[in-house]
């Protein structure tokens, strides 16, 4: 077996634990609810950390895709480590087009309008809106299709949690950029 059959082999098992459409597998049904949190946690955690170098990987497994569909259905600690790797996921250029596809701008743009929502998660949903949409013409046509302009223009009130003074400064940069992003797109 190549060690590129291995690496799609390895990336595919923790895909597993997060892929909703694989949720009854033998595999998984074994462990207790607590114990499968912990295991899709320290699942994500490992695609947060290896996303940027294996994004050949991601897109043949369409990750992107079972990582979106994830971020929509499951909240909580689980959910938000997924939030994370979607931003991490939206910073590698060649997984940018795959997840305006799928879409990861109406997720980031329904995250960000949410004031039920963690500032935590808001605040990546912003930054995801803000990579993808930079300098990717595709993903700025598909923001101004799901009306996100508009809602990211309109809706400073709801973003103002976003640059409270607990949040890092880079942080608070993202709502601005993010707002800026979307008046240049007009």
């Amino acid at each position: 077996m190549s060690l590129q059959a291995e690496s799609y082999g390895f990336f595919d098992a923790l895909l597993l634990f997060v892929d909703l459409e694989r949720a009854e597998e033998p595999s998984l049904a074994r462990w207790k609810a607590d114990q499968k949190d912990d295991l899709v946690i320290q699942a994500l955690s490992i695609l947060y950390k290896l996303a940027p170098a294996a994004a050949h990987h991601l897109t043949e497994l369409r990750a992107g895709a079972v990582v979106l569909q994830y971020v929509r259905v499951c909240f909580g600690p689980t959910g938000d480590a997924a939030v994370r790797l979607l931003r991490r996921m939206a910073a590698v250029p060649e997984l940018v087009t795959e997840l305006g596809a799928d879409g990861a701008l109406d997720t980031a743009l329904d995250l960000l309008g949410d004031p039920s929502i963690a500032v935590e998660v808001r605040q990546d949903a912003a930054s995801v809106l803000t990579t993808l949409c930079t300098t990717h013409d595709a993903n700025q046509s598909l923001l101004r299709a799901a009306h996100g302009i508009p809602v990211l223009v309109r809706t400073p009130a709801r973003l103002s949690p976003l640059c409270s003074p607990p949040s890092p400064v880079p942080k608070r940069c993202e709502r601005v950029q993010c707002v800026s992003t979307a008046r240049d797109l007009r």
